[in-house]
């Protein structure tokens, strides 16, 4: 009936206040987002005999039915036929100011991010004395998550510590003794980091953002195909005759490009949410009806749009309440095996995670899972979860910030156990929101008291973390919880290589992970 339609289109409001009041689910100053209590899990410690959410998800056909009508006003957003938003009038005049100065690219003064961790000061751990994983708790060192992010706050991107510490030790390469030593420590299902990869140091240089948008952007590769065309037959003026070397540069740029075209196209879409965190789930199971407002929305970005988002973001220092956008992409587990002409770029620059033979880091390319791939922008957070899989995580551009969960703590951790759940074997906490617990704030009291309470045994979970950067791989083990956040405009793809079960006696393991999710886990 009316009233029915009226309530499910009340869900996509974006929650503004009235008056000028902040939004319901916001504090009084507009700072922080709060999560409905109806997402999130029962305290471990809850009188109920019901495990899992304190919303009772009755999935029956008429829900189904109801989520499926209103999946395009519930999920998507679309932006293709709005005028330019105000930061894209911004950044299009910056960046044409720039390239008439001569100094067009992230790298110029004044267009890249405050800190490029790419090139910041870390300490590492001494490779020859951790040759040899050690088999006890010491290693990765581990303290409280309220620790690790009071020490260095989450949304603190401009002012880290400096030197960063690393504590995961980190193994070159193109060192074959330090590589029999990382070897050591997957084998042992510990986590760990490897440098200097020629591969990912390459696509690195290649990943430029007018070659990734050739791959995803489909107007984009139209026009370049018909150069191509051009270009081969030798009939394009601007590529003939005897020009200097800048044109000739450029020839060559375009001849790169179009080239690019010819590669069969990757799919791609983009994310946005209303500030910098994202929180996954499942749309098929997301009633907005009963659980309000979904956690992200797809939007229509191409990547070339997504990238000047990022650039636009690197260079104003965006404030994590507003609005953000993540691209993703994945290559299918069935890609590697067909006929190399048939691959996507991703297949075609990373050779280590699409060999169908067994690479270091692709090491059971049999249960493989295929590649996915992630593009964020500065100050985007994905909530804690884990994967079943062992899983290698390889940087390509920019730098994200890790923050590393053992099995055993999966209980501390908001993970969501009901299996119907669209958020099951995930988290929806902000660990942002840490730093104000104690505070006598008018903010910090206005947090639901759900929140809080899961929040003050989160702080408690034991963590780790490392800043991964372009040329870098970090090794996840099977089970091992992660929350990540995007440090700069960059791109990190991974792949995982079939589930461990043992784990470790120190950090726990499957077993662990299904006391506490349960079946399904």
């Amino acid at each position: 009936g009316a009233s029915d339609e009226r309530e499910e289109n009340d869900v996509v409001d974006d929650g503004g206040g009235r008056n000028g009041a902040p939004p319901k689910n916001r504090s009084p100053s507009g700072r922080y987002r709060w999560i409905d209590s109806r997402v999130l899990p029962r305290m471990p410690d809850e009188k109920s005999k019901e495990k899992g959410s304190r919303n009772v998800l009755n999935l029956d056909d008429a829900a189904l039915e109801r989520i499926a009508r209103n999946k395009a006003a519930w999920f998507k957003v679309r932006h293709g036929d709005d005028p330019p938003m105000a930061w894209e009038v911004e950044q299009d005049e910056v960046e044409k100011q720039a390239a008439a100065s001569g100094g067009g690219d992230a790298n110029s003064e004044g267009m890249g991010p405050k800190v490029d961790y790419t090139k910041w000061e870390y300490t590492y751990p001494d490779v020859q004395e951790m040759a040899h994983p050690p088999m006890d708790r010491s290693y990765p060192p581990l303290e409280t998550l309220g620790t690790l992010l009071k020490r260095w706050p989450q949304d603190d991107i401009d002012d880290p510590p400096k030197p960063f510490p690393e504590v995961l030790v980190s193994f070159d390469f193109q060192n074959p003794e330090e590589m029999e030593s990382a070897l050591r420590y997957r084998e042992a299902e510990l986590p760990f980091k490897v440098h200097n990869v020629p591969e990912l140091i390459e696509a690195g240089e290649r990943w430029t953002d007018e070659y990734v948008s050739v791959h995803f952007d489909k107007e984009k590769r139209g026009v370049l195909k018909r150069l191509y065309a051009s270009l081969t037959k030798g009939r394009n003026g601007g590529a003939g005759g005897r020009g200097n070397e800048a044109d000739g540069d450029e020839r060559e740029r375009e001849r790169a490009l179009a080239a690019a075209a010819r590669i069969p196209r990757s799919n791609g879409h983009a994310q946005e949410s209303v500030d910098s965190f994202f929180a996954f789930f499942q749309p098929s199971h997301w009633d907005a009806t009963k659980l309000g407002r979904a956690p992200t929305m797809d939007n229509d970005f191409t990547f070339e749009r997504w990238a000047k988002h990022a650039r636009y973001a690197d260079r104003v220092g965006l404030a994590p309440g507003e609005t953000h956008y993540y691209f993703q992409s994945g290559v299918p587990r069935e890609e590697r095996l067909s006929d190399r002409a048939t691959w996507t770029f991703v297949s075609r620059d990373l050779p280590s995670f699409s060999n169908p033979h067994p690479t270091f880091f692709g090491f059971n390319p049999r249960e493989q899972k295929g590649i996915q791939c992630r593009f964020g922008e500065r100050g985007v957070t994905a909530a804690t979860h884990y994967d079943a899989g062992r899983n290698m995580v390889a940087m390509i551009k920019g730098a994200k910030r890790y923050v590393l969960g053992p099995p055993q703590e999966c209980s501390k951790l908001g993970i969501e156990t009901t299996k119907k759940h669209p958020t099951f074997r995930h988290s929806l906490l902000n660990f942002a929101h840490l730093n104000i617990l104690d505070e006598e704030s008018e903010d910090a009291r206005s947090m639901p008291p759900e929140e809080r309470k899961w929040l003050e045994v989160a702080r408690d979970s034991q963590a780790v973390e490392t800043v991964l950067k372009a040329g870098e791989v970090l090794y996840i083990p099977s089970h091992w919880f992660h929350y990540i956040t995007s440090l700069q405009k960059s791109a990190q793809c991974n792949t995982r290589s079939g589930r461990e079960k043992k784990g470790t006696e120190w950090f726990g393991g499957f077993e662990d992970v299904v006391q506490c999710v349960g079946e399904g886990a």
